[in-house]
């Protein structure tokens, strides 16, 4: 029989890859035909030996030859069965199958005794016998140590070449947070000297927050970096509001392009969805880099934001949102485009010196662009302006209505309120709101009623739970529940697990500011069929419940007809909310009226509501404190901090969230501390808010 040729290769490292000779003889068979099988295949190193498809024994050609050489044996062997070989031949038969890998075949075939160790190997291939030489073995086991010597060379230079890249990324971290840091402690010294003038003192407080704030940004980078790095950065799939996405970027970015004398411009190039299924958060996040690094580089003329919907044309791929940041910058040139994306690199060493930043924004802008299942990429020419091209998924398209690109062919940032964006109608719709905070449900319960729905509360989660099943009882269910997620009594959790056990069907909402995504898993997992964050995104809280009834409608046979959602072009003019101007102190008044939908009634209600309640909870978690009752603690710091968020106080929201931190972990020392600072911020808060009500 023919050996089979070797074909082992550094992809197949078990022994049925190798060469392995296929002769067999049975035990009746004559000796003769033993020496003829050697004879066919000088190769072979040795002979199975077979009785009725078993395996017997084996005769290895080195052993066979020598007992052949001897006086006689010819004569008196070659006409005898070959069966009686074994008994003249002492044999050690070692049998492995051909699953068996290479090493592990090695290993048990170099451990036999004496001469045996040369003796060949049996491998059983599903019933079938086959001799392995132990010399192919041998070589076969030698290559493989090279491949993997030569693959652990691979490893240790890629290993050394990203401990390298890793000690240039700390050298460059340390040196970016030793800048600051170096500012941050120099004014603060020169704070601490009496002597300095108040013009003096002014700058150097100035110089520290700057500052400061420059280190949260990178230390903030740094840890958004680290995540998508170790692949711990995930990303949420949510209805959100295109227009409401691009008009708070313009809002935060309008200051800056307007202190540098630039035009701040939004156009579309093609029809665009209202609405698009992506990550909110992530989004925004990216755009506002690529519009601030436009903004940054860029000394005269405008930076624009451009839209347009790219379909793919073979239909292989869902569409793409495209947003082009245009500037008429110092552009870039092509070498310098090849550093853009690496961490802590900027195209050119000397923009760094005069324009500052850490490199990480288009890095980690780029990585969130793939999470988002899009792309960032760059087309530049130095003296003539840049133009970044970020694209992301948009999720099905089908029913979503679209802005036609000739309504908004370009606008300022300041009209972009202007565009027929048709202010979604929930006529028809009944919604219940669990929240125990009275501003909340007033925020909420008014802005639900201008659209149309009908709306009752609840303040806590039994009170919800109750009113929930009673209303499904008798036949007269809410459309969706609102459910806040930490309530006294029964909390939002507790509650939607109660109402699932209870086999209530309908849509539950949960309201939480806790984005994380270990916190919305829970609320999924107890029950609930989506989420929205606090502070409320009205747009995409209201598409949420006009989606979740329309699904809940058609899947229990409720004609989609009775629900009465319709759109209504915004009226200007009269109903139009006059400016209002920005002071400087812990809240945003413009922020606040943005929230109330630019009602000043609801305004002055909720701030009535919150002057009263807040000092309030503080006097409540200082009553709670000593008695390191970490619940209420910790419940009524998630209350104010919704409440900070609604007036636009994010001082006051990050110290409360700060504190509920450290009541849920029970760090009541700490706890202690920041109390006592945000008492002295409510303290602050209330009498700006109280300015406000008599203005």
């Amino acid at each position: 029989m023919t050996p089979q040729p070797l074909t082992f290769d550094s992809g197949e490292s078990l022994v049925r890859s190798l060469r392995l000779a296929e002769l067999t003889v049975d035990t009746q068979q004559p000796v003769s035909s033993v020496a003829q099988l050697f004879d066919g295949d000088p190769e072979a190193p040795g002979v199975a030996i077979i009785n009725d498809g078993q395996l017997v024994g084996m005769i290895s050609r080195s052993r066979f030859m020598e007992r052949m050489s001897h006086k006689f044996w010819p004569e008196i062997y070659l006409r005898r069965p070959a069966g009686d070989l074994l008994q003249a031949i002492p044999s050690s038969t070692l049998v492995v199958s051909h699953e068996t890998p290479i090493a592990d075949v090695a290993e048990v075939a170099l451990q036999r005794v004496g001469n045996d160790v040369y003796e060949p190997i049996v491998v059983d291939c599903d019933g079938k016998f086959r001799l392995l030489d132990v010399r192919t073995l041998m070589f076969a086991q030698t290559k493989l140590l090279q491949l993997a010597n030569a693959e652990a060379r691979q490893q240790k230079a890629a290993a050394d070449a990203a401990n390298e890249s890793k000690s240039q990324f700390l050298a460059n971290m340390s040196h970016e947070i030793r800048t600051p840091l170096t500012s941050i402690i120099g004014f603060g010294e020169e704070l601490l000297d009496p002597t300095i003038t108040a013009e003096e003192h002014a700058t150097a407080v100035e110089m520290v927050v700057r500052n400061g704030r420059h280190l949260l940004e990178l230390i903030n980078d740094i840890l958004d970096l680290s995540k998508i790095e170790a692949g711990k950065l995930s990303v949420e799939r949510v209805p959100i509001a295109l227009l409401s996405i691009v008009n708070d970027v313009a809002a935060a970015m309008k200051l800056r392009a307007t202190q540098k004398g630039l035009d701040l411009k939004i156009s579309f190039a093609t029809a665009v969805p209202k609405t698009l299924v992506t990550d909110p958060t992530r989004l925004k996040q990216v755009l506002i880099n690529l519009v601030g690094n436009a903004i940054k580089f860029t000394e005269s003329g405008s930076v624009e934001i451009r839209l347009s919907l790219a379909r793919s044309s073979t239909g292989g791929l869902e569409p793409r949102l495209r947003c082009d940041v245009i500037d008429t910058g110092i552009g870039i040139t092509p070498e310098q485009i090849a550093k853009l994306f690496k961490p802590f690199t900027q195209a050119d060493e000397s923009t760094t010196r005069k324009y500052g930043g850490t490199g990480l924004g288009l890095v980690i802008s780029r990585r969130l662009a793939d999470l988002l299942d899009g792309n960032l990429t760059v087309e530049s020419s130095p003296g003539v302006g840049s133009t970044f091209s970020f694209t992301v998924a948009t999720g099905p398209l089908d029913d979503v209505e679209f802005i036609a690109a000739c309504q908004v062919a370009n606008i300022a940032c300041d009209d972009l309120e202007k565009v027929t964006t048709s202010d979604i109608r929930l006529d028809g719709i009944k919604v219940l709101l669990v929240d125990d905070a009275k501003d909340n449900r007033l925020l909420v319960t008014v802005l639900l009623k201008k659209c149309g729905a009908e709306v009752e509360v609840a303040e806590d989660g039994r009170v919800g739970v109750d009113a929930t099943m009673n209303a499904w009882q008798a036949n007269r269910p809410f459309d969706v529940v609102l459910m806040d997620m930490q309530m006294p009594v029964l909390d939002g959790i507790g509650a939607t697990i109660e109402l699932r056990s209870r086999q209530y069907p309908g849509p539950i909402v949960a309201l939480t500011a806790n984005a994380l995504a270990s916190d919305i898993e829970r609320c999924l997992d107890a029950g609930c069929d989506s989420y929205s964050p606090k502070p409320i995104r009205r747009m995409e809280l209201f598409t949420l419940i006009k989606k979740l009834t329309e699904q809940y409608r058609q899947k229990h046979g409720i004609a989609v007809s009775d629900l009465a959602v319709i759109t209504a072009v915004r009226e200007e003019s009269s109903s139009k909310a006059s400016p209002v101007p920005t002071r400087p102190g812990l809240a945003n008044r413009k922020a606040a009226l943005d929230r109330m939908g630019g009602s000043h009634d609801l305004l002055q209600e909720v701030l009535a509501l919150v002057t009263d309640l807040c000092p309030k909870w503080v006097r409540e978690m200082q009553d709670s404190l000593p008695g390191r009752d970490g619940a209420t603690v910790q419940r009524l710091a998630h209350t104010l901090k919704n409440s900070a968020e609604t007036v636009g106080a994010k001082t006051v929201a990050e110290t409360a969230y700060e504190l509920e931190s450290q009541a849920r972990s029970e760090q009541f020392d700490k706890a202690s501390v920041t109390l006592t600072t945000l008492a002295s911020q409510v303290d602050q808060l209330v009498g700006e808010l109280t300015d406000w009500k008599t203005t």
